[in-house]
């Protein structure tokens, strides 16, 4: 009888170690085992595959540097373009550029005396010279002033092609809003203003013409919005060449769109972009030709 008692107790005590270790194993097996060795779970996968994705990238940091910088802020770089024969131009690109998308274009179209200019001589006049050293607040567009070779005319099928050309390159090259493209000129470069504009009614949406002649175009036949700018040194007095100007832009552009400042036919440009009527520091008519007032 003792030894029947004495092996059944062995066998239990066997028994009991042996569940025992069998529990220890389950549990600490589970509570050790690591992500690449437990089961896969559709959930966690795509969360640890989310997290590998995400976590280089700092997104925050990088779009919102710029998204706050005020006219105030905004400057001009200015870089000659040769693509080539039909594209030489002077492009004045925002800073608001690098964060911008679908931004305005004006373009500038110079007189006779820019005609094969260098590109230094052309950098110092008018709104090329203007812009390099511009006193007011920033605008969001882009500035094109292309340069005509010694004998060019901006009144002539040949130049509207070019003009076009430009337009095709900034489109394929840069980020413009292609609804929103206009154009400006001072004497031949405002004759060549209302061509273009005669041409293209559909490519231009404003257009600001300065002491350029009245061109043969048709200009009650389009749309565009124009307001003419003669310059008259003595401002008030009958003066041949500039009250024909003057009536032919009132019968042409409308009275309220022609505008007649003491200024002289060199200085009308200066004068014209640097009008600030309502002291906002903003030059009025670059604001008006990209539709900002």
């Amino acid at each position: 009888m003792y030894k029947f008692l004495k092996g059944s107790l062995v066998v239990l005590m066997i028994t009991f170690v042996f569940l025992i270790a069998m529990l220890t194993v389950t549990v600490h097996g589970r509570g050790m085992d690591s992500v690449e060795n437990r089961p896969t779970v559709v959930g966690e996968e795509m969360y640890e595959e989310f997290i590998q994705i995400t976590e280089p990238i700092e997104i925050e940091e990088v779009l919102f540097v710029e998204e706050n910088e005020a006219l105030s802020e905004i400057t001009f770089s200015g870089e000659f373009i040769h693509e080539d024969g039909l594209l030489t131009f002077l492009l004045f690109t925002p800073s608001s550029a690098e964060y911008e998308k679908d931004i305005p274009v004006v373009f500038w179209l110079h007189g006779s005396g820019e005609c094969g200019t260098s590109e230094k001589t052309y950098r110092s006049k008018f709104i090329p010279k203007m812009l390099d050293n511009w006193e007011f607040d920033g605008f969001n567009a882009y500035v094109v002033c292309p340069i005509l070779t010694s004998g060019g005319s901006w009144n002539c099928e040949r130049d509207a092609n070019r003009v076009m050309a430009i337009i095709n390159y900034m489109k394929e090259n840069y980020s413009i809003d292609e609804n929103n493209i206009s154009i400006t000129g001072a004497s031949l470069g405002g004759l060549g203003t209302q061509y273009m504009v005669a041409k293209m009614p559909d490519v231009f949406s404003r257009a600001v013409v300065l002491s350029g002649y009245p061109c043969n175009a048709n200009i009650k036949d389009i749309t565009t919005p124009i307001i003419g700018f003669v310059g008259h040194p003595n401002y008030g007095e009958d003066s041949g060449s500039y009250s024909y100007m003057t009536n032919k832009f009132k019968k042409e552009f409308g009275e309220s769109q022609t505008i007649v400042m003491k200024s002289s036919h060199g200085g009308l440009p200066y004068d014209v972009f640097n009008l600030d009527e309502n002291n906002d520091n903003k030059s009025d008519i670059f604001m008006w030709l990209i539709g900002e007032s």
